[in-house]
Protein backbone atom coordinates (compact mmCIF):
# COMPACT_ATOMS: atom_id res chain seq x y z
CA UNK A 1 0.00 0.00 0.00
CA UNK A 2 1.22 3.19 -0.99
CA UNK A 3 2.38 5.45 2.05
CA UNK A 4 -0.38 8.45 2.61
CA UNK A 5 1.47 11.84 2.47
CA UNK A 6 0.83 14.20 5.02
CA UNK A 7 0.19 17.60 4.26
CA UNK A 8 -1.24 20.81 5.71
CA UNK A 9 -4.88 19.72 4.67
CA UNK A 10 -4.63 16.36 6.87
CA UNK A 11 -3.44 18.78 9.90
CA UNK A 12 -6.72 20.67 9.37
CA UNK A 13 -9.33 17.81 9.08
CA UNK A 14 -8.00 16.65 12.07
CA UNK A 15 -7.91 19.77 14.11
CA UNK A 16 -11.33 20.55 12.44
CA UNK A 17 -12.59 17.15 13.80
CA UNK A 18 -11.31 17.08 17.35
CA UNK A 19 -11.54 20.59 18.03
CA UNK A 20 -13.56 20.14 20.98
CA UNK A 21 -10.67 18.47 22.33
CA UNK A 22 -8.51 21.33 21.42
CA UNK A 23 -9.99 24.36 22.37
CA UNK A 24 -11.28 22.68 25.43
CA UNK A 25 -6.88 21.96 27.03
CA UNK A 26 -6.28 25.24 24.98
CA UNK A 27 -9.47 27.04 27.25
CA UNK A 28 -8.42 25.12 30.00
CA UNK A 29 -4.33 25.84 29.86
CA UNK A 30 -5.37 30.01 29.84
CA UNK A 31 -7.75 29.51 32.58
CA UNK A 32 -5.09 28.01 34.60
CA UNK A 33 -2.61 30.80 33.69
CA UNK A 34 -5.35 33.30 35.52
CA UNK A 35 -6.29 31.27 37.92
CA UNK A 36 -2.37 31.25 39.46
CA UNK A 37 -1.81 34.95 38.68
CA UNK A 38 -4.56 36.02 40.38
CA UNK A 39 -4.55 33.44 43.09
CA UNK A 40 -0.74 32.78 43.57
CA UNK A 41 0.80 34.74 46.71
CA UNK A 42 2.50 37.66 45.03
CA UNK A 43 6.61 37.46 45.85
CA UNK A 44 8.40 40.96 46.08
CA UNK A 45 12.01 41.47 45.35
CA UNK A 46 13.80 43.67 47.54
CA UNK A 47 17.95 44.78 47.55
CA UNK A 48 20.57 46.39 48.98
CA UNK A 49 23.86 47.58 47.67
CA UNK A 50 26.99 48.06 49.61
CA UNK A 51 30.81 49.39 48.31
CA UNK A 52 33.53 47.93 50.31
CA UNK A 53 35.95 50.61 51.40
CA UNK A 54 39.65 50.30 51.00
CA UNK A 55 42.62 50.66 52.62
CA UNK A 56 46.16 51.60 50.65
CA UNK A 57 46.95 48.38 50.76
CA UNK A 58 43.82 46.95 49.05
CA UNK A 59 39.88 46.49 49.89
CA UNK A 60 39.37 46.55 53.64
CA UNK A 61 37.65 42.86 53.10
CA UNK A 62 37.12 40.62 49.93
CA UNK A 63 33.59 41.12 48.04
CA UNK A 64 33.36 37.56 47.61
CA UNK A 65 33.90 36.94 51.49
CA UNK A 66 31.46 39.47 52.36
CA UNK A 67 28.85 37.80 50.27
CA UNK A 68 29.40 34.69 51.96
CA UNK A 69 29.33 36.53 55.16
CA UNK A 70 26.05 37.74 54.45
CA UNK A 71 24.78 34.52 53.38
CA UNK A 72 26.47 32.70 56.06
CA UNK A 73 24.53 31.18 59.50
CA UNK A 74 26.12 33.25 61.38
CA UNK A 75 24.73 36.30 59.78
CA UNK A 76 21.28 34.87 60.00
CA UNK A 77 21.49 34.51 63.77
CA UNK A 78 22.79 38.15 63.95
CA UNK A 79 20.04 39.34 62.07
CA UNK A 80 17.65 37.56 64.17
CA UNK A 81 19.19 38.57 67.58
CA UNK A 82 19.02 42.07 66.54
CA UNK A 83 15.37 41.97 65.56
CA UNK A 84 14.35 39.66 68.00
CA UNK A 85 13.06 36.89 65.68
CA UNK A 86 12.48 33.41 66.26
CA UNK A 87 15.51 30.83 66.19
CA UNK A 88 13.34 29.07 63.14
CA UNK A 89 13.07 32.32 61.29
CA UNK A 90 13.80 31.46 57.90
CA UNK A 91 15.88 33.68 56.48
CA UNK A 92 17.13 33.39 52.79
CA UNK A 93 19.71 36.23 51.50
CA UNK A 94 21.12 35.91 47.97
CA UNK A 95 24.04 38.03 46.56
CA UNK A 96 26.51 38.78 44.41
CA UNK A 97 29.55 40.82 43.60
CA UNK A 98 30.29 43.30 41.16
CA UNK A 99 34.06 45.21 41.42
CA UNK A 100 33.84 46.25 45.52
CA UNK A 101 30.06 46.74 44.96
CA UNK A 102 28.15 43.94 46.77
CA UNK A 103 24.37 43.39 45.98
CA UNK A 104 22.38 41.83 48.16
CA UNK A 105 18.68 40.82 48.07
CA UNK A 106 15.60 38.54 48.89
CA UNK A 107 12.41 37.49 47.35
CA UNK A 108 9.94 36.80 49.81
CA UNK A 109 5.97 37.77 50.21
CA UNK A 110 6.89 39.70 53.19
CA UNK A 111 8.70 42.95 52.20
CA UNK A 112 9.19 44.33 55.19
CA UNK A 113 10.21 41.82 56.84
CA UNK A 114 12.78 41.56 53.81
CA UNK A 115 13.77 45.07 54.18
CA UNK A 116 14.91 44.88 57.61
CA UNK A 117 16.83 41.79 57.43
CA UNK A 118 18.95 43.44 54.24
CA UNK A 119 19.13 46.81 55.89
CA UNK A 120 20.40 45.27 59.55
CA UNK A 121 22.82 42.71 57.33
CA UNK A 122 24.20 45.84 55.31
CA UNK A 123 24.77 47.67 58.88
CA UNK A 124 26.72 44.87 60.30
CA UNK A 125 28.97 44.54 57.26
CA UNK A 126 29.35 48.67 57.60
CA UNK A 127 30.28 48.74 61.62
CA UNK A 128 32.47 45.28 61.21
CA UNK A 129 34.46 47.07 58.46
CA UNK A 130 34.64 50.57 60.37
CA UNK A 131 36.63 48.80 63.18
CA UNK A 132 38.90 47.33 60.89
CA UNK A 133 38.68 50.86 59.14
CA UNK A 134 39.46 52.91 62.53
CA UNK A 135 42.18 50.77 63.69
CA UNK A 136 44.59 50.66 60.59
CA UNK A 137 43.59 54.30 60.34
CA UNK A 138 44.84 55.38 64.04
CA UNK A 139 48.25 54.78 63.35
CA UNK A 140 48.42 57.56 60.97
CA UNK A 141 46.41 60.08 62.70
CA UNK A 142 48.58 59.88 65.79
CA UNK A 143 51.65 60.22 63.41
CA UNK A 144 49.81 63.39 61.74
CA UNK A 145 48.77 64.89 65.75
CA UNK A 146 52.37 64.67 66.29
CA UNK A 147 54.11 65.84 63.25
CA UNK A 148 51.47 69.07 63.34
CA UNK A 149 52.23 69.78 67.32
CA UNK A 150 55.49 70.04 65.96
CA UNK A 151 54.81 72.22 63.20
CA UNK A 152 53.03 74.86 64.85
CA UNK A 153 55.98 74.87 67.83
CA UNK A 154 58.29 75.66 65.43
CA UNK A 155 56.32 77.63 63.90
CA UNK A 156 55.80 79.95 66.54
CA UNK A 157 59.44 79.86 67.46
CA UNK A 158 60.22 81.57 63.96
CA UNK A 159 63.85 80.56 64.30
CA UNK A 160 65.60 80.68 60.74
CA UNK A 161 68.02 77.59 62.53
CA UNK A 162 64.79 75.41 62.57
CA UNK A 163 63.56 76.45 58.61
CA UNK A 164 65.13 72.92 57.87
CA UNK A 165 63.82 71.17 60.15
CA UNK A 166 60.50 72.32 59.49
CA UNK A 167 60.54 72.04 55.67
CA UNK A 168 61.01 68.13 56.84
CA UNK A 169 58.11 68.03 59.06
CA UNK A 170 56.14 69.55 56.00
CA UNK A 171 57.13 67.15 53.59
CA UNK A 172 56.51 63.90 55.73
CA UNK A 173 53.02 65.55 56.95
CA UNK A 174 52.10 65.70 53.37
CA UNK A 175 52.98 62.00 52.68
CA UNK A 176 50.70 61.02 55.84
CA UNK A 177 47.83 62.99 54.20
CA UNK A 178 48.05 61.34 51.21
CA UNK A 179 48.45 58.04 52.68
CA UNK A 180 45.16 58.75 54.95
CA UNK A 181 43.60 59.93 51.59
CA UNK A 182 44.29 56.68 50.33
CA UNK A 183 41.35 55.48 52.98
CA UNK A 184 37.22 55.00 52.25
CA UNK A 185 34.71 53.56 54.36
CA UNK A 186 32.32 51.12 53.71
CA UNK A 187 28.91 52.53 52.65
CA UNK A 188 25.35 51.77 51.63
CA UNK A 189 24.90 52.71 48.27
CA UNK A 190 21.47 51.57 47.93
CA UNK A 191 18.90 51.05 51.36
CA UNK A 192 16.45 48.35 51.10
CA UNK A 193 13.00 49.77 50.43
CA UNK A 194 9.47 48.19 49.98
CA UNK A 195 9.21 47.73 46.21
CA UNK A 196 6.00 49.43 44.72
CA UNK A 197 4.80 46.26 43.64
CA UNK A 198 5.59 42.82 43.33
CA UNK A 199 7.80 41.38 40.72
CA UNK A 200 5.73 38.41 40.63
CA UNK A 201 3.75 36.55 39.41
CA UNK A 202 3.20 38.62 36.03
CA UNK A 203 -0.24 38.32 34.54
CA UNK A 204 1.00 38.64 31.21
CA UNK A 205 3.93 36.70 30.77
CA UNK A 206 1.67 33.84 32.73
CA UNK A 207 -1.04 34.28 29.81
CA UNK A 208 1.71 33.94 27.01
CA UNK A 209 2.84 30.72 28.72
CA UNK A 210 -0.43 29.41 29.11
CA UNK A 211 -1.52 29.96 25.35
CA UNK A 212 1.83 28.11 24.37
CA UNK A 213 1.26 25.46 26.52
CA UNK A 214 -2.24 24.94 25.63
CA UNK A 215 -1.71 25.49 21.79
CA UNK A 216 1.40 22.89 21.66
CA UNK A 217 -0.36 20.48 24.58
CA UNK A 218 -3.42 20.56 22.27
CA UNK A 219 -2.31 19.87 19.37
CA UNK A 220 -0.10 17.20 21.08
CA UNK A 221 -3.19 15.41 22.24
CA UNK A 222 -5.65 15.97 18.97
CA UNK A 223 -3.04 14.36 16.91
CA UNK A 224 -2.17 11.57 19.42
CA UNK A 225 -5.66 10.50 19.74
CA UNK A 226 -5.92 10.60 16.34
CA UNK A 227 -2.70 8.58 15.86
CA UNK A 228 -4.07 5.67 18.69
CA UNK A 229 -7.74 5.95 16.55
CA UNK A 230 -5.84 5.32 13.17
CA UNK A 231 -3.77 1.96 14.90
CA UNK A 232 -6.74 0.51 16.35
CA UNK A 233 -8.81 0.69 12.58
CA UNK A 234 -6.14 -0.92 11.17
Amino acid sequence: MEEKEVGLKYYWDVLSKRKLTFWSIFIFCILFALFSSFFSKPVYHVETAFEIGSVPSGGIEGPNDVTKLCKSDFMKNEIRKTLLLPQDQKIEIKGTSNGATVFLYIDSADPLMSVKILNTCAEKIVNRHNLIFDEKMMPLNNKAEILQDKIRIIASQKDQAYNLFYTDLQERLLEIKKEIAGFERTKVLLPAVVPAKPYKPVLYINLIVGVLVGFLFGFFIVYFREYLSSGSKK
